[in-house]
């Protein structure tokens, strides 16, 4: 149930890639995460795409010219092994480039952060990994 912040230059990615992204990274999420694949789980995954002025975005001090992208993945402490947070990176990079028309090196950033389930409320309550890889099977999507 990874919950995402996709940063990006105003136009880095249209309309119809934001979708294609969306998709794609709500599925790599659920397998890297070892999620059940049901229509509730699935609900339970978000990703916001923050657009930034162009201007407002640097690296190296001036200027960002690349189409720089920031993925900002917080997830349950467990949820991401070290293995699975290996494969998500090179993926989701992968799914940025492609969608921004980008190849080789991409410049884009993926960063975890695990959160412990005391810090992650849903539904007026706590979280679990065992909630979200064995839910009630008749939960309906959010």
């Amino acid at each position: 149930m990874p919950i995402m912040f996709l940063s990006a230059a105003e136009g880095t990615f249209d309309q119809a890639a934001k979708d294609e992204i969306a998709e794609k990274l709500t599925d790599l999420g659920a397998e890297c995460e070892r999620l059940a694949r049901t229509p509730f789980i699935r609900s339970t995954t978000y990703l916001h795409f923050c657009d930034l002025p162009a201007g407002d975005i640097y690296h190296g001090g001036k200027r960002a010219t690349a189409k720089i992208a920031t993925l900002l993945v917080n997830a349950l402490e467990g949820g991401f092994d070290a293995t699975a947070k290996e494969v998500f990176m090179e993926r989701a990079t992968k799914i940025l480039g492609d969608a921004s028309g980008q190849s080789g090196r991409v410049p884009a950033y993926v960063i975890f952060r695990d959160v412990s389930n005391i810090s992650l409320g849903l539904f007026g309550g706590t979280a679990t990994l065992k909630d979200l890889r064995e839910p009630d099977p008749d939960a309906k999507p959010i």
